[in-house]
Formats: C-alpha cells, sequence, structure tokens
C-alpha cells in the first residue's frame, strides 16, 4: 500500500468545518440506513446475526486498498472489522445468496445518485460549455464502452466469452481413429461491463453487467428530451443507433471502419472545396493515396441511406483514422473534431482506476451471485473516493486533484467509511483535513509538454476550443477557456 507524502497545506483546513461536512455528507449513507437497505433486498433475515453495515465496511475496503481479492480475504477482513467469530463456509453461504448482490446494487445506486446529482468536474463542464458556444446545444458529454474479463468457466453459459480461454488440453488416454492424441478446448467464460461515462461529472453514470458476446451499441440511451455529445469507439457504428441520435437531436463522434465506403459528396481540405473527391468512394486506392498526408474532410452518404461527415487523417503510425460525425463543419472544424473525440479516453482512464485502484480482477468462483458482489464491491469503494475528491475539491477549487492519486494512495479509506457510516462529522472533518494536508500526494501531476502539442490532454482540448472561439470573434465568459 502506498502511503502519503508529508507535504503539507494547512491555509485550506480553516475553511473545513463540521458544519460543512455534515452539509455535504450527511444525507450520504449511515449504519442504519444500510440496515434498511439490507433489509428491503431481502439480504437481511429476521434471525440474522449478521452484521450488515460492517460488511458494506468490509467489502468497500477490501476493494478501496491494494489487496489480493479473494472470498476468503474478504471473509478476514469481515471478521476483523466486525469482531463476528463467523465460519467462512456459513459466511460463504450467506453472500453466495442472490440477495447479497442486490444488496450492494441498492448501495451502489444510492452512491452512484449522489456523484450524479452533486458531482461537477470543472475541466469537463468547461468542454460542455465551449461546446455548446460552437452551436452544439447539449446537455453532457457522454463516452461509452465496455470492459472484460475471464471468470470461471462454469460460468460460460451465461457469461459466453469472445476468445478461448486457455490453449486446447490434451484429453487423458484418448486418441482419434488415427491414433492422434484428441484435444480439448475449455469453454470461455467472460464477464461484460457496459457502461455510460459522464465528461462533466466524471463518473460512470450507468453500469450493466453482460456477457462479453453482448452488442454493445444494444446498451447506448438516447433519449428525445435530452441531447448530448456521444463520445464512441469502432464498436458501436451502427446506423440504425447512429440515425436515431441525429433524430434526436444529439451529437456522435465515433471511429468509421476503416473499409468502409460511402460515396464521396464533398472534400474540403485546410477549409478549400477540392473537386477530384467528388464521386469516388472512400475505400478506393487512389483516394487513400491522393493527399495521403493531409487532413481531409468529407461529406459522404452510405449505402442505406446515412448522411453524415468523416474527417480523415494520417496517425503517428502511418495508417488512416476515419471519424464519422454528424457536427457541422460551422460548428466544429476538423482538427476540433479529432479534439473533441479523444475526450473518450476518460472513460479508458475509468476503468484504470477500477481495474488498478479498486482491485476490480474477477474472482474464481462458481457462484454468479459473488461475481456480482465483487463487481458492486469495487464499483463502490471507486464512488466513494469520487465523493472524497469532490469534498476536496470543493475547499480547493483551484486545485486540479488526480482521479488515478487517489484511487492508488487510499490508506485513508477504511477510517473514513467507519466515520461516513456513524455519521461522525468531526472525524470526517479531521479526515478531510489530513487529506488536504498532504494534497501534494493527491495534485495531478504536470503533463508534458509533448502531450498538449498532440492534442492528447483534456487542457489542450479546452485551449483549442476557446482558441477557435476567439478567432470566430465570439466572446468567451469560460472559466479556464
Amino acid at each position: 500500500m502506498r502511503k502519503l507524502s508529508n507535504n503539507s497545506n494547512s491555509n485550506s483546513n480553516t475553511y473545513l468545518t463540521t458544519n460543512k461536512v455534515e452539509k455535504a455528507l450527511g444525507t450520504l449513507i449511515s449504519n442504519q440506513m444500510l440496515g434498511l437497505l439490507a433489509r428491503r433486498s431481502g439480504f437481511k433475515e429476521r434471525s440474522s446475526e449478521f452484521q450488515f453495515a460492517k460488511f458494506v465496511r468490509a467489502l468497500i475496503c477490501f476493494f478501496g486498498e491494494s489487496r489480493l481479492c479473494t472470498i476468503q480475504g474478504l471473509w478476514t477482513l469481515y471478521k476483523q472489522i466486525s469482531g463476528d467469530d463467523i465460519q467462512y463456509k456459513p459466511f460463504h453461504n450467506k453472500i453466495k445468496k442472490e440477495s447479497s448482490a442486490l444488496y450492494m446494487m441498492e448501495v451502489a445506486k444510492r452512491l452512484m445518485n449522489v456523484v450524479i446529482g452533486s458531482c461537477i468536474d470543472g475541466k469537463g463542464q468547461a468542454c460542455l460549455q465551449l461546446l455548446r458556444a460552437h452551436g452544439l446545444p447539449i446537455n453532457d458529454i457522454v463516452c461509452y464502452d465496455g470492459t472484460y474479463w475471464t471468470v470461471n468457466e462454469e460460468l460460460a453459459d451465461k457469461y459466453k466469452g469472445t476468445r478461448s480461454a486457455s490453449k486446447p488440453q490434451p484429453v487423458d488416454n484418448t486418441f482419434d481413429e488415427n491414433g492422434s492424441q484428441v484435444y480439448e478446448k475449455k469453454p470461455c467464460a467472460q464477464v461484460g461491463l457496459q457502461t455510460e461515462y459522464s465528461v462533466k461529472r466524471k463518473s460512470f453514470i450507468d453500469i450493466v453487467q453482460t456477457a462479453a458476446t453482448a452488442d454493445e451499441a444494444d446498451y447506448v440511451k438516447v433519449l428525445l428530451s435530452d441531447p448530448q455529445m456521444y463520445l464512441m469507439d469502432a464498436g458501436y457504428n451502427k446506423h440504425k443507433l447512429l440515425k436515431w441520435i441525429d433524430e434526436c437531436g444529439s451529437y456522435y463522434i465515433t471511429k468509421a471502419n476503416s473499409n468502409c465506403a460511402p460515396k464521396i459528396l464533398r472534400a474540403y481540405i485546410d477549409g478549400k472545396e477540392v473537386e477530384w473527391f467528388k464521386g469516388h468512394e472512400l475505400n478506393e486506392h487512389d483516394v487513400k493515396t491522393f493527399r495521403a498526408n493531409s487532413t481531409v474532410d468529407l461529406d459522404v452518404e452510405f449505402r442505406d441511406g446515412l448522411k453524415a461527415r468523416i474527417v480523415r487523417f494520417k496517425g503517428k503510425d502511418k495508417k488512416f483514422t476515419y471519424i464519422l460525425t454528424n457536427v457541422k463543419r460551422h460548428q466544429l472544424n476538423a482538427t476540433l473534431v479529432s479534439d473533441v473525440y479523444r475526450l473518450r479516453w476518460q472513460i479508458e482512464l475509468q476503468f484504470k482506476q477500477l481495474k488498478s485502484g479498486n482491485n476490480l480482477l474477477g474472482v474464481n468462483t462458481t457462484y454468479d451471485s459473488i461475481v456480482q458482489l465483487f463487481i458492486m464491491g469495487a464499483l463502490c469503494s471507486n464512488l466513494v473516493k469520487r465523493i472524497a475528491i469532490e469534498c476536496l475539491s470543493r475547499v480547493m477549487p483551484d486545485k486540479s486533484f488526480s482521479y488515478y492519486r487517489t484511487n492508488v494512495y487510499c490508506d485513508w479509506i477504511g477510517d473514513f467509511l467507519k466515520a461516513l457510516f456513524a455519521r461522525s462529522y468531526e472525524k470526517l472533518r479531521d479526515i478531510l483535513k489530513m487529506l488536504l494536508g498532504h494534497n501534494q500526494c493527491y495534485l495531478m501531476a504536470k503533463q508534458a509538454r509533448s502531450k498538449h502539442e498532440q492534442h492528447k490532454t483534456m487542457d489542450s482540448v479546452i485551449y483549442n476550443l476557446a482558441l477557435s472561439l476567439k478567432e470566430k470573434g465570439l466572446k468567451q465568459t469560460f472559466l479556464g477557456a
């Protein structure tokens, strides 16, 4: 486990009072509320002596701190926190019930509702405001993606995997009619999480558990009353979905398949129309080699009638990348379309936090309920840390806190949860003061100039969006723009 640094900052501590802590966290969650949720989900039985609030504490601490995640490890930590002398088998029987996963889902929903309702990321909000100023009337920037990991092969019927979990193994004393050794390939079971991520809130706002073979595009939510910017990878490039997003007044930026063959209607390079491209199909050899080193901005039409815009540019690997969007050229130029699409990387960073900072690495069990329980534990751990960051950010709004560092430097989470569930606001205040006193450990590191120059940081996206407004002669009224 990584420890805190000794750097201190006492000036901000004077602004953190017990009343402010109570106002921020007082209605979040408590021991009593956890008991009610346990009864509502069916996890709590009348004669049970199981300590539900301490179980939640143990589960979140279990994933929040650096440790090998096993059922036995969770059992050991629960006994340590609760003082309950429960044996391993009764503990295992308790958590393998479907109601245990339902219980933690209720806890995760409550924590996620707090994040959705109150947590706003300053840089994400700046990006959103700047896009609105460019003529995109959206309420949020949302990223969609899935993450997957292998589970016990006995769960393959429910969680069918997309690849072999292992190489074929020889079957003992078994040969075919030719006398050759018979090999058997074990079934692959993989769990997937289909996620929706809000750039404005810098957090997941919806998660659905699926098999790895599920169609990711089926889990995209598009509402007529809620225009958004959808950032998605090539797996979501389904024309029916893209047409629906456009009809609902929302916008999408996604990767196009490199072998797609829409008809080119118009083409622009550096803002000037280039007649040569007209009438050609995108996958033609001559189209790929003509002006190969230039960024080309295309209006295209697919065979199914989808009309869209494709930006073609060459990456560092000398290969073409195609970005498909319905954003109009007068709203965002080709460079800005590429910049905004890079915001999709935020969801990949969130996956990294879940796996590296919250130990979402799977569990060797044949019980689906325990798989779900461990997923909810990792998610709850991530959400608790997100809420703690929000408290720090409100006290020091001029500082940029690293979400990844807060997920890794987490030896405080056990005391934080104990005080939070007990509604001990003085203790919570002291813990937050300690974190503020060691804020250098959690502040975002200075990013390399090369990343800014390559438009790979959120700061560079904000800068380029603001610069474009300035060049258009529009008034800038945005913090940090």
